[in-house]
């Protein structure tokens, strides 16, 4: 799957998805207005992947993304942008209050650390274009 980071008025983008889908390319693209959750990241000595999932606005879907799958990524131009919230189990957050809030509110002060993550992360895979 190609992932392509654009901006949402870059026509250039626009154009280059026709022909993806022209061609049959699989492909999603992400707009820096688009609500990215982190669902998990996995590091082990076997791998280092990670599933997000992107809220598309206009058609008002989710898609979920898995690092495993991205053979080829374009930056064209905008930037991830990840939601605060983090999903935390209801069994937890109900015996734990004080945990699930504390949790919560590491991982929105390091969300900056978790977006250059995946910026690294996609760096070691196949680039395409500017």
């Amino acid at each position: 799957m190609l992932l392509l980071l654009s901006d949402d008025t870059d026509g250039s983008t626009n154009h280059v998805i026709d022909w993806l889908k022209y061609f049959g390319i699989n492909h999603i693209r992400i707009n820096g207005s688009s609500k990215i959750n982190l669902n998990d990241i996995v590091v082990s000595d076997e791998e280092i992947s990670w599933n997000i999932t992107v809220h598309e606005n206009m058609n008002n879907v989710d898609h979920t993304v898995s690092s495993k799958n991205i053979t080829s990524f374009w930056y064209r131009r905008g930037e991830l942008s990840l939601t605060k919230s983090l999903t935390i189990p209801a069994q937890v957050s109900r015996a734990n209050f004080g945990i699930a809030k504390e949790v919560n509110t590491c991982v929105f002060d390091n969300q900056h650390d978790v977006i250059h993550f995946l910026y690294h992360n996609l760096q070691h895979t196949k680039s395409i274009g500017s």
